[in-house]
């Protein structure tokens, strides 16, 4: 036996024309949800049809009430007098009755694309489909391990339509992707304005700008189509990618697990801290990002004697722990092409008082910044005292290439370089 429940729309309401007049002699039209074929309301819980365009009264109202059956959704358009003229911004799709838990609904709606896996967050499709793969939108799809849901971080067109997806936790694309469906809520825009503190377990992604006004706090990635502005502090555990320009207040950003990535000509206005894992940096190409761990560090535990006269420093078997320096030549290698920053801290003492010379020797590569023979840095030994020397260089090497620390003036007797001395070496572009 069919249920019937009360439609929401149509029981008791007073039906207007868009200029604000009560519609007399108008219609409500029903149709089947979604479409255009015309579908009989009930006048009653009984099953009795309205005719598929129910008649307003004088008053703009219906005669009567208005119930649908349950398990069926309706789409309603208001016409006018004529039965013909639809009223503008006056129609409802989906509706059922109310109470009617038979029915449910999902705001994701089929592209009716198909979809060729790429990658675990990337796929494309055929032709220029970027107006519906917005930066921002929600996007479902059927893989081999179910439905899985992300957000377009990245949609372009070349030969096809390339969209990279920010996946829910835990989530991924597989080889078995077979269907994508799209939100039917618009993703934020420009401007997206958050007026206290935004929190997000998962990802956050807009495709416009986003004002911040109070904390951001962000366990995910962060993706920003334009500028991004938090007043308060933005605290971000993946990625963090904005295309315009970032701004941000009394603030710690903390990405030490992912990386910090804009556009070309991109500027930031940081008013607060910024607050970077290890090795974090400025690129070759003027990206702020994680720029990997520490090639080399080499550290002395107890003193060694070197002989007199010039001398490789750090030449010694003493206590030494790191990679990538030998401990025969003191000489530093490059595992791989890349511009290096190398510190040198020295507690060191000789046995005779004079003005000693401390410099950078490559063996291939350039010293771009710091003292080199012929600008070496001239250090005052005292005679059988401790004395720390620092001194640092900027060094642009390919894989293979070689750097030593030299004494470069000749003294007599025999000098000590002492337990905490250390060379520390990390990859800054």
């Amino acid at each position: 036996m069919t249920t019937y429940n009360l439609s929401p729309i149509g029981n008791g309401t007073q039906f207007f024309t868009a200029g604000g007049v009560v519609l007399a002699g108008g219609f409500l039209a029903c149709y089947a949800a979604g479409t255009n074929t015309p579908q009989a309301a009930y006048t009653t819980n009984l099953g009795v049809a309205w005719a598929t365009s129910i008649p307003l009264g004088t008053d703009g109202r219906i005669a009567g009430e208005v119930w649908l059956p349950a398990g069926v959704a309706y789409k309603f358009i208001l016409l006018a007098a004529d039965g013909i003229t639809p009223i503008a911004n006056a129609s409802w799709d989906n509706i059922v009755g109310i109470n009617d838990v038979s029915l449910s609904f999902s705001n994701f709606v089929a592209t009716g694309l198909v979809p060729t896996y790429s990658s675990a967050t990337q796929f494309t499709v055929v032709g220029n489909q970027t107006s519906v793969f917005p930066v921002g939108t929600r996007v479902q799809a059927v893989v081999t391990a179910g439905t899985v849901y992300g957000s377009v971080s990245v949609s372009s067109f070349s030969v096809a339509t390339t969209v990279t997806l920010i996946m829910d936790p835990s989530e991924s694309l597989d080889s078995g992707l077979s269907s994508v469906a799209v939100s039917s809520v618009s993703p934020l825009s420009t401007p997206s304005i958050f007026p206290g503190t935004l929190k997000t377990a998962g990802n956050f992604a807009v495709a416009g700008n986003a004002t911040v006004s109070g904390t951001l706090g962000v366990t995910g990635n962060t993706t920003v189509g334009g500028t991004l502005g938090v007043t308060g502090a933005a605290t971000v555990g993946g990625t963090l990618g904005v295309t315009g320009n970032l701004t941000v207040g009394s603030t710690v950003i903390n990405a030490s697990t992912g990386a910090i990535s804009a556009s070309a000509g991109f500027a930031s206005s940081i008013t607060g801290a910024l607050r970077l894992g290890l090795n974090w940096g400025v690129d070759s190409a003027g990206q702020l990002r994680n720029l990997g761990a520490t090639m080399f560090a080499a550290c002395w535990s107890s003193s060694a004697t070197q002989s007199s006269g010039n001398a490789v420093l750090f030449q010694t078997a003493n206590g030494q722990n790191g990679s990538n320096f030998s401990l025969t030549t003191g000489t530093l290698t490059a595992t791989a092409a890349g511009l290096y920053e190398v510190t040198v801290n020295l507690l060191m003492s000789i046995s005779s008082t004079q003005a000693e010379n401390l410099y950078f020797v490559p063996g291939a590569g350039t010293i771009l910044t710091g003292p080199t023979s012929g600008a070496p840095q001239a250090q005052e030994l005292v005679a059988g005292y401790p004395s720390g020397v620092g001194m640092k260089c900027l060094w642009d090497a390919s894989a293979g290439d070689t750097l030593q620390v030299y004494s470069g003036t000749a003294f007599t007797g025999n000098y000590l370089v002492y337990s905490g001395s250390n060379i520390f070496v990390r990859t800054v572009g």
